[in-house]
């Protein structure tokens, strides 16, 4: 197995924009900070994971990130949704960790992967191909998809190693109008994004993956292979 590594995340610029390459936001958060706000200890959810995301799902024409939110939030699970969208002012939204769920002293918040049918799953997507760039996307989708591959490990059941073990919340209604906010958080994952008047602000945000890659669907999933490359020939 490679070893991990982390990096940035490009950004989406506003749609009203002329395109222009997605920018890289430096990593606010090394590991040895990476973990606040937390109090409690985490529910384990079941093992293992369920169907798998792929960069490929960054594929899909992405509109506006606040479409993408409602299309999630639109679906017929009053469960989901009451899990999924939390005040704009949340106290726990400064909850943050890159640690497996077997680990972290506090549940994620937001709605699990794991908890979602097929149509939802879908859905949630959507949501990073609309609010990143496409690189930003796959980097995110592939940091989730490299869990199932740690999922086959004898260790996975007790560290919580599991695509499914992966949280969507939203903090305020997405809305053209008023400010809100999302993460998206799991093992090697701390996804921190406010929306305002358009704008998409990305910190802090934590991104790493392990195993660095892995074969699914007979293609190669390395997600921060080129940024890792650059650093080692740094």
């Amino acid at each position: 197995m490679k070893h991990r590594v982390t990096t940035a995340v490009p950004v989406r610029g506003p749609p009203s924009r002329e395109p222009t390459p997605a920018p890289f936001l430096p990593v606010a958060l090394p590991v040895a900070i990476a973990i606040t706000g937390c109090g409690g200890a985490a529910a384990l959810p079941p093992q293992p994971s369920g169907p798998v995301p792929h960069p490929a799902e960054c594929d899909r024409a992405a509109g506006d990130p606040e479409d993408a939110a409602r299309a999630f939030l639109d679906l017929p699970d009053p469960a989901s949704r009451a899990a999924a969208v939390l005040p704009l002012g949340e106290p726990t939204r400064s909850r943050r960790s890159n640690l497996p769920v077997g680990i972290r002293d506090c549940t994620p918040n937001g709605a699990r992967l794991g908890d979602l049918d097929a149509a939802q799953r879908e859905a949630l997507y959507g949501v990073p191909a609309a609010a990143l760039s496409r690189s930003g996307c796959e980097t995110v989708l592939g940091v989730v998809a490299a869990e199932a591959a740690l999922s086959e490990s004898p260790r996975a059941a007790r560290l919580g190693w599991s695509a499914d073990n992966t949280w969507l919340a939203f903090f305020g209604e997405p809305s053209d109008e008023t400010p809100w906010g999302l993460q998206f958080a799991g093992h090697h994952l701390a996804l921190n994004l406010s929306r305002v008047a358009g704008e998409t602000f990305l910190s802090p945000t934590f991104v790493g993956v392990e195993p660095a890659e892995h074969r699914r669907g007979g293609a190669t999933i390395a997600p921060l292979q080129a940024p890792a490359r650059a650093g080692l020939d740094l």
